[in-house]
């Protein structure tokens, strides 16, 4: 089994938020990025966590506007594959889906995640099972609500087999650097060394992306990689192990 994660950055490769990429340019990225997924989920129970995939919404400045030509795109090219989507997805920019083979993973019949009324960041979740190993995929914004109201306490307690995902959190420096010790205290182990680079921005390169193990499993032939496919700002990283099901 494979447990991934990859931040696809709305198919822009490595543009800055504040670029205006074209569709054209965008679609082109989503095809190699099939392409490369078609390559890494092989196996019947191989997952793959996709954060910043394009939603409803544009935004130009201070405006936005409803557009669902990207994410029908998307859900269109990857129709082969079973396409996880949050539960309680509202509207945005992006979403954090799954993709895996059909008939393998599905949603968590139960929430752990507790959410408000309004559904708060209900884009950027999903709680996903497949036979007895539970996942919850995330992308965590620079923003201490998301981890004090839902993350953390989601995780006392570690109710899941791994949480996997984009943290924004590097805990050698900046304004989130106290959450991997919060995730690891509320009983993880956390799989990628915070001196391994996951994001290659063209201001920085830094260590935010990570696969989260429950402390309390056990693995058999384990294999680690993270790798820049040179197709988004995000490594590619991958959790191999045999799974006994």
């Amino acid at each position: 089994m494979k447990i991934m994660t990859l931040n696809v950055n709305g198919f822009r490769k490595n543009a800055s938020d504040e670029e205006n990429v074209p569709d054209k340019i965008r679609l082109d990225y989503m095809r190699k990025i099939k392409k490369l997924i078609d390559k890494v989920v092989i196996n019947k129970n191989d997952i793959i966590i996709l954060q910043e995939i394009p939603h409803n919404l544009k935004k130009n400045g201070k405006r936005y506007w409803f557009d669902d030509a990207l994410y029908n795109s998307f859900n269109e090219m990857f129709r082969e594959y079973e396409i996880l989507r949050p539960k309680h997805l509202i509207n945005s920019l992006h979403c954090t889906v799954a993709i895996c083979k059909k008939e393998s993973w599905g949603q968590l019949p139960k929430d752990v995640l507790q959410y408000d009324t309004g559904y708060r960041y209900g884009n950027k979740f999903v709680e996903l099972q497949c036979g007895d190993v539970t996942l919850l995929g995330v992308h965590m914004p620079v923003n201490n609500d998301m981890w004090d109201d839902f993350l953390i306490p989601a995780l006392i307690d570690a109710p899941y087999t791994y949480v996997v995902g984009d943290f924004n959190a590097n805990e050698k420096r900046g304004p989130m650097s106290d959450k991997p010790k919060k995730i690891r205290e509320c009983g993880y182990n956390n799989l990628i060394s915070s001196n391994i680079i996951t994001f290659y921005s063209k201001k920085r390169e830094t260590s935010i992306d990570n696969i989260y193990i429950n402390s309390k499993i056990t693995l058999k032939n384990v294999a680690v990689k993270v790798v820049d496919t040179n197709l988004t700002d995000h490594a590619l990283c991958i959790l191999e192990y045999e799974y006994l099901s």
